[in-house]
């Protein structure tokens, strides 16, 4: 799979943020269309920008309330995503993003949803654009993606997709069944990966703006989720969409590199497992002690874990003769402390 960022992420400028993802090693951004409005350059230096740092565009978003409006507000919607399609093309890219109604006015009728979005999908297919479709976990009468699932199947156009975000998903304690056993790879328009916290909630939108973390940070079965992803084939972007206040206070850069690690670790929670087959052990052989533990230390952790140590009983007993390691006891428990440079 390839990796991506939405600009929202991470703090600083367009350019900040473009050049932190490029060298987090990030192949693709999303574009936050606040990132864009506040960038004194045009799309197409931001599609330069890109092609220089070696990043791909690879969505422009978020475009809300697009469906089930009153008839003289879809026209205006249609209109505006009309102007934002050539703002896409600026940018060299063919996705767009779309979020589901939350408006109190947004009609229920899901015939006349998956009709919008038909039209809409249509004008797309004439600027050979994909849309993709997004529930959100506070969205007016469409909140699980499931139910975004099903209008996208209503809608029926190949150029119309459905949106996966792992936060909108688990929030609201979504299974894995509708994404394993019903939607297409090629009906994902796009996947974005977010973590979290597990808590109950009624304001998702709080809940989702100031609680979002990496994958492996949270609570949510992210793993699960890339894990049906590469089991039905898909190969495309995974993105990083992260609400967070600390995430946009900090420094770009580092926080770039703590989502590309986080990617890595996610591919290697879902790698295929090589080595010895459990069948081929012997079903004989059984764990009956374990002899020591091995701790890596150094700098002034190394000495705090020292000290906790000794206040739990420990005491160093042994030192090796040539190297900085020494053995802490209590009782038949052993420790090894390995102060080595470069141990870790």
């Amino acid at each position: 799979m390839k990796t991506a960022l939405a600009t929202v992420s991470i703090s600083g400028t367009l350019r900040e943020k473009m050049e932190a993802a490029s060298k987090a090693g990030f192949q693709g951004v999303e574009i936050f269309e606040n990132d864009l409005t506040q960038y004194s350059g045009s799309p197409s230096d931001v599609s330069k920008m890109a092609r220089d740092l070696g990043l791909e565009i690879i969505a422009l978003q978020p475009f809300r309330d697009m469906e089930g409006n009153p008839r003289d507000i879809q026209k205006k919607r249609i209109e505006m995503l009309k102007r934002k399609m050539q703002v896409a093309h600026e940018l060299g890219t063919n996705r767009l993003l779309m979020c589901c109604n939350v408006q109190p006015y947004a009609s229920p009728d899901r015939d006349l949803c998956a009709a919008d979005l038909r039209d809409l999908a249509e004008i797309a297919a004439s600027e050979e654009l994909i849309l993709g479709y997004e529930a959100l976990a506070w969205g007016r009468h469409i909140a699980d993606y499931d139910d975004a699932w099903d209008l996208v199947q209503r809608a029926d156009h190949p150029s119309l997709g459905i949106n996966l975000d792992t936060f909108h998903m688990f929030s609201r304690g979504n299974t894995l069944d509708c994404l394993r056993d019903e939607i297409p790879v090629d009906k994902i328009a796009l996947v974005q990966v977010a973590d979290a916290p597990i808590m109950p909630r009624t304001d998702y939108l709080t809940y989702s703006r100031h609680s979002r973390c990496f994958p492996g940070q949270g609570d949510m079965p992210v793993v699960e989720f890339v894990q049906v992803l590469k089991d039905k084939g898909f190969d495309d972007y995974l993105s990083h969409e992260i609400f967070n206040d600390e995430f946009r206070s900090s420094d770009p850069v580092a926080k770039a590199i703590d989502g590309m690690r986080s990617l890595i670790w996610l591919d290697d929670q879902t790698a295929p497992k090589h080595g010895i087959v459990k069948d081929d052990i012997d079903a004989t052989a059984s764990i009956i002690d374990v002899e020591f533990i091995e701790f890596a230390v150094e700098g002034s952790s190394g000495d705090e874990l020292i000290k906790t140590l000794s206040q739990l009983g420990f005491a160093e007993t042994h030192k090796h003769v040539s190297k900085n390691v020494s053995l802490m006891r209590q009782g038949d428990i052993n420790l090894i402390l390995n102060k080595e440079p470069r141990s870790s």
